[in-house]
C-alpha cells in the first residue's frame, strides 16, 4: 500500500510537472501574438494614414488598409484562443497540484 501511494504521489508530481511545461508554453504563444498583434496593428495604421493621404481615388491603397485590419483581427482571435487555452492549462495545473497535495 505504501508502494502503490508512492507511485501515485510520483505520477501526481510528473504529471504538475508536465502541466506546468504547458502553462509555461501557452504563456509564450500569448506573448507571442501579443507582439504579432502589436507589428499589425502598426501597420494597418499605416496603412490607414496611407489611405487617408491618397484619397478614395486610390484603390490599392483602400485594399492593403482592408487586408491589415482582416490580418490585426485575425491576431486577435488567435490571442484570445491562446489566453483560452493558458487558462484551462492552468486551472488543470492547479487541480493536478492540490490532489498532489492531497496524496502527500
Amino acid at each position: 500500500a505504501l508502494a502503490e501511494a508512492k507511485a501515485s504521489q510520483k505520477a501526481a508530481a510528473r504529471k504538475a510537472k508536465e502541466l506546468a511545461a504547458a502553462v509555461n508554453a501557452h504563456k509564450a504563444d500569448i506573448d507571442r501574438g501579443i507582439s504579432k498583434l502589436k507589428r499589425l496593428t502598426a501597420a494597418r495604421e499605416a496603412a490607414t494614414a496611407a489611405s487617408a493621404t491618397a484619397g478614395a481615388a486610390d484603390v490599392d491603397a483602400e485594399m492593403d488598409a482592408a487586408s491589415a485590419r482582416a490580418q490585426e483581427e485575425a491576431a486577435l482571435v488567435e490571442v484570445k484562443a491562446a489566453k483560452r487555452a493558458y487558462r484551462a492549462a492552468f486551472e488543470a495545473l492547479r487541480d493536478a497540484k492540490t490532489e498532489a497535495k492531497h496524496l502527500a
